[in-house]
């Protein structure tokens, strides 16, 4: 006997193991922008990341941040002046950039919004401020570092391991690639899943 996850992301969980949790309490003590940058740089610092890699967080939600706001580019640039620094939102529909970030992806202020998402503007001006939504979010995903298949496969067992811990007998992965799908039915050839796993096809 067992919980039924009815929509989740097992997938984006194995992936973000390695990344920062920014969440705010109970789940993480995020309680404003400045401790994300702190946590960042915590990260930046204890896994020895050089100049130019990519550092990347997770979770944050404007609503129960002090600033009431997402954090933007400018609070980034500040401190991540070398590194591209991408922060996915708690709801996984919208993520923001530093500056660095938005070069590498290849938003300026002549790329128009991309039908179905939005690339968030300064007031009165078409300059970025960092923040995207929705489909916004396919172009700066692909630029993002990719894990190796090991990497993914060791991320992958604590992520299920993580949903048997608590009760989750079979979880349903709400948007899954056709690659992710691929991903799946190879690991199971490699290592016994305490759950069963629905992939539900979202793109090929």
């Amino acid at each position: 006997p067992g919980f039924i996850d009815a929509h989740s992301h097992v997938m984006m969980g194995a992936q973000l193991v390695d990344y920062v949790n920014v969440s705010s309490p109970p789940v993480a003590g995020v309680n404003n922008i400045n401790d994300i940058i702190n946590k960042l740089k915590k990260k930046k610092k204890d896994d020895n990341i050089e100049k130019g890699e990519w550092i990347i967080g997770w979770g944050y939600d404007p609503d129960l941040l002090d600033e009431g706001r997402h954090p933007n580019k400018f609070d980034l640039d500040k401190d991540f002046p070398d590194n591209p620094v991408y922060l996915n939102h708690v709801s996984g529909h919208l993520s923001t950039m530093n500056s660095r970030a938005l070069e590498l992806v290849g938003y300026t202020s002549e790329t128009p919004n991309p039908a179905g998402g939005e690339i968030y503007r300064v007031n009165n001006s078409t300059e970025p401020t960092g923040l995207i939504s929705e489909t916004a979010m396919a172009q700066a995903r692909e630029a993002l570092p990719k894990l190796p298949a090991a990497e993914l496969l060791d991320n992958l067992k604590v992520t299920l391991e993580q949903y048997a811990s608590n009760g989750i007998t079979t979880a349903n992965d709400g948007f899954t690639s056709a690659l992710q799908i691929q991903q799946l039915m190879e690991a199971q050839e490699t290592m016994d899943f305490p759950i069963d796993v629905v992939g539900l096809l979202g793109f090929t």
